[in-house]
């Protein structure tokens, strides 16, 4: 059985393999910090500003997704449907805004880490 670190790693490895290009290469190396100092709702608004991102943006909700989490990430099947109609809703607990920036951050760690071995 897969423990959390190696779901982390194994999903951020087949995402940079899947989508090698430059850009996302340059932000997947920013997201450990823009999540540390910016938070979950900041990092994916600005994930959803910049269509370059989609498929980065989509990885992650991709992640959240995975069994290992007992997230309520309800039905929607696009990140900025959650972002909308869930994480930005003043109802939607803090703790767990909370503990989905805490993934995040430990996520794209892995996603930097893989980032770092693409090459051209």
């Amino acid at each position: 059985m897969e423990n959390l670190q190696q779901l982390r790693a194994r999903n951020a490895y087949d995402f940079i393999q899947k989508n090698r290009n430059e850009q996302l290469k340059k932000i997947a190396l920013k997201m450990p910090v823009m999540f540390q100092t910016n938070g979950l709702l900041a990092s994916v608004a600005f994930l959803l500003s910049k269509t370059d991102f989609n498929p980065l943006s989509e990885n992650l909700l991709k992640h959240l997704k995975s069994d290992a989490f007992g997230f309520c990430l309800g039905d929607e099947s696009d990140i900025e449907s959650i972002f909308l109609n869930r994480w930005i809703n003043p109802n939607y607990p803090a703790s767990e805004i909370r503990l989905l920036t805490d993934e995040l951050i430990s996520y794209s760690g892995w996603l930097k880490r893989a980032a770092e071995t693409y090459t051209e």
